[in-house]
């Protein structure tokens, strides 16, 4: 699968969508030139990032000083990531994000889209109850609490 990414401005922002693996073969060039001063990233299609990728994205992230940033729809590749490497997301503010849950019944895994000001308030994290697309059973959080959540820790804006 390749790197592509949808650019749309509008008035003061930029709206970007990420599609693929970010690797080294993930091409940036002077896109943050173009960006306006708000920026919103559709995260949602990243499924892989290797450690070039982490290069090359951190490279592009501090590029974009000055600027407005807000993540929405960030892929469990790019949550994992984030909890890893501590400048990764930038200054980003994150809206939202996929968490992994496991169905206790049919062993269905789906990945469930969580506004993060529904997750965390103040110093709190709440888990929202999900159920089962097949089966209406409630789903169970498929991860530690503790370390997939860790990147909402310091994020700007939250806590």
């Amino acid at each position: 699968m390749g790197w592509r990414i949808e650019e749309k401005s509008e008035g003061d922002r930029s709206t970007l969508g990420f599609v693929g693996e970010l690797t080294e073969d993930s091409e940036f060039g002077n896109l943050h030139e173009r960006l306006r001063r708000q920026v919103d990233f559709n995260l949602s299609q990243v499924s892989r990032i290797n450690s070039c990728g982490v290069r090359e994205w951190i490279r592009f992230m501090n590029r974009l000083q000055g600027k407005e940033v807000r993540f929405q729809e960030c892929s469990v590749s790019m949550v994992d990531q984030m909890n890893m490497i501590s400048n990764f997301r930038g200054a980003a503010r994150i809206d939202s994000f996929f968490a992994p849950f496991i169905c206790p019944t049919c062993q269905r895994e789906q990945e469930v889209l969580l506004r993060t000001d529904q997750v965390k308030t103040q110093k709190t994290l709440v888990i929202p109850s999900v159920t089962c697309e097949v089966d209406g059973t409630e789903l169970q959080f498929d991860d530690l609490e503790d370390v997939y959540f860790s990147f909402l820790s310091d994020m700007p804006g939250h806590g």
